[in-house]
């Protein structure tokens, strides 16, 4: 059940294309924003943008904003898709919400090490690195060509042998926004050397994975080189 219509019109979040997740998220984010006694943009979980890049009060601690300048620079620099200006005056982008999440990991390794152990015990002996927006094998034809990356790249190693943990990270978006047409750019082709060198995927499941939202995450997989 959606929030009511009287509160998404006092807090200027009566978006209807909303699904009922993303309506209270962005209604708490409104209410958060006014709290603050932050200027409002067009809807209410915008920032001024202005008010926005100057402040960075879309992110929690300093560290994870002098982050957050950094990778901004470096994906002009490497071809990274950081999209600007949401992801300084959007409080419901999916962009920040990684930041706020994994950037504090950038500078605490050990922090990290002791946050993923948790999950994979067996797997993990110590973080050496987090990245940002990352794929080794951006841009690269032999894969998929294109810029897809992690939103987060963990890299670890465990008995001398390295590995990583890559993460998408969505917070409204339900990955059904994303289109086609970049998922089925060389897709056959690169659907056949993944199912025959990697076992990557499942024979006969390449017209599942042409749609959304199945086409986000697999064009994830080949930006490293599994052979």
């Amino acid at each position: 059940m959606r929030p009511t219509k009287e509160e998404r019109v006092k807090y200027n979040v009566d978006y209807p294309q909303d699904t009922e997740f993303s309506a209270y998220a962005r209604l708490l984010q409104s209410k958060w924003r006014e709290k603050k006694g932050y200027q409002q943009f067009k809807l209410g979980n915008f920032l001024d943008l202005e008010f926005a890049k100057s402040s960075k009060a879309n992110f929690l601690t300093d560290n994870i904003r002098q982050l957050v300048t950094q990778e901004i620079i470096n994906a002009k620099k490497y071809g990274g898709l950081i999209g600007e200006p949401r992801i300084w005056n959007n409080l419901l982008s999916s962009q920040p919400l990684c930041f706020n999440l994994f950037g504090e990991f950038y500078y605490d390794l050990s922090l990290a090490t002791k946050f993923f152990k948790q999950f994979f015990p067996t797997r993990v002996e110590k973080v050496t690195c987090v990245k940002f927006e990352y794929s080794p094998g951006r841009g690269d034809p032999k894969y998929i060509n294109d810029h897809s990356a992690f939103d987060v790249f963990i890299e670890y190693s465990n008995n001398n042998k390295k590995g990583f943990i890559g993460i998408e990270v969505k917070y409204a978006e339900s990955l059904k926004e994303e289109t086609k047409d970049k998922a089925r750019k060389h897709f056959k082709e690169i659907y056949a050397i993944l199912t025959a060198s990697c076992q990557l995927f499942k024979p006969n499941s390449i017209d599942n994975l042409k749609q959304p939202p199945l086409s986000q995450i697999w064009r994830d997989q080949p930006s490293f080189n599994c052979h």
